[in-house]
């Protein structure tokens, strides 16, 4: 089981620890039925610690897109005149981050195969794939160096 802690992050869980947090749950419940504020503060206190202490935690990411869209002059753009460095400078800060687990803004095919698994709990996630950011953002970036080099290619013959 995931569980996201909010501003903090997701922890996956095994059911052992389930086990547990649906104790704490229900004491939690039962404080919030007798509206002791006391015992919630000690029942969520306790919730949470479980978490962390037995939740493995997992970074998330998502992408939006790979570079420019297809169309816009990427090299002597007067719009964007620093487009090319700006977009480097992204895949510089894209490369530098771990996620265990990424989306994409068209994320069918993440999904495929993996909803029935998701919703069973299955562990480890079965979108957990750390090496899939790296290799999908080493092809994106790849793809925009080639655009460049394409585009400057033509501007170099054009003069």
């Amino acid at each position: 089981m995931i569980v996201r802690i909010l501003s903090e992050g997701q922890y996956e869980l095994d059911d052992e620890a389930v086990a547990e947090l649906n104790t704490l749950d229900d004491e939690l419940t039962r404080s919030i039925d007798a509206g002791d504020d006391g015992v919630f503060r000690a029942a969520l206190s306790s919730l949470l610690a479980k978490v962390r202490e037995a939740g493995k935690p997992h970074s998330v990411a998502f992408y939006a897109c790979g570079g420019p869209n297809a169309g816009v002059k990427v090299v002597g753009n007067s719009g964007f005149p620093n487009l090319v460095e700006e977009t480097r400078r992204s895949f510089r800060r894209l490369k530098a981050l771990k996620p265990d687990i990424y989306l994409t803004m068209h994320p069918q095919t993440l999904f495929a195969g993996k909803v029935e698994r998701i919703k069973a709990g299955e562990t480890p996630h079965p979108l957990y794939d750390p090496d899939g950011w790296t290799k999908m953002i080493a092809g994106a970036e790849a793809n925009f160096l080639k655009r460049v080099e394409e585009e400057q290619r033509k501007t170099a013959a054009a003069r």
